[in-house]
């Protein structure tokens, strides 16, 4: 949708408005929800205008390519200073009235950073410590070590010492989550096949 001379000029003042603002302000300031797709539509707007005035009137195509870049530099000065504080706004819960602030495409971008900063943190704080990389168990691996049929076998079951953390395996009588030494009876099929792999070591009861 293209806007009119109007608007557009609307727009670019609006924008204007908002980088002194942003200037002028440490907190963030409420803008309108739609500021981001006005910005936008303006842009689209004159890029349309100055392809129709390039071939016609080269001095009307230059005042609108000129027009442009102030559009473009107006908003990067801006995005530069909001998304500085939407940074900082994001190391910390934010709720009520600051919250209420943000348009909807600011908020979706703090819900990332703040799972982005979340998972940097679990990374930072985990003291668990691993000499090898967790290893990756696929439905194929464990196909290849299929639980005996034999009945007796079946039944039987291996004291084992867990050498690794290990991601979730399915198995017939249920799920096993299995971490660095952790000691487990398990079924004798099952036990084999962590050994032979090393994951496991036997313990001698």
């Amino acid at each position: 949708m293209t806007l009119t001379p109007i608007q557009v000029d609307k727009v670019c003042t609006d924008l204007q408005t908002a980088v002194r603002v942003e200037k002028s302000s440490k907190k963030v300031r409420k803008i309108e929800s739609d500021f981001y797709r006005s910005v936008l539509e303006a842009l689209r707007t004159l890029r349309i205008e100055a392809e129709s005035a390039v071939a016609s009137d080269i001095e009307k195509y230059m005042k609108i390519k000129e027009r442009i870049k102030q559009v473009e530099t107006d908003f990067t000065v801006f995005f530069q200073l909001r998304f500085s504080k939407l940074m900082k706004l994001s190391l910390h819960e934010i709720e009520g009235e600051e919250w209420n602030q943000l348009t909807t495409e600011e908020k979706e971008f703090l819900e990332k950073q703040k799972q982005t900063i979340q998972e940097m943190m679990r990374r930072f704080t985990d003291t668990s410590e691993r000499e090898t990389p967790v290893p990756t168990v696929t439905r194929e691996e464990i196909e290849l070590h299929p639980q005996p049929e034999n009945k007796k076998v079946e039944d039987s079951y291996v004291l084992v010492r867990i050498t690794s953390d290990l991601p979730p395996i399915s198995q017939p009588e249920g799920d096993y989550v299995l971490r660095n030494n952790d000691i487990v009876h398990l079924k004798e099929g099952f036990a084999t096949m962590l050994i032979s792999r090393k994951w496991a070591d036997k313990i001698q009861v």
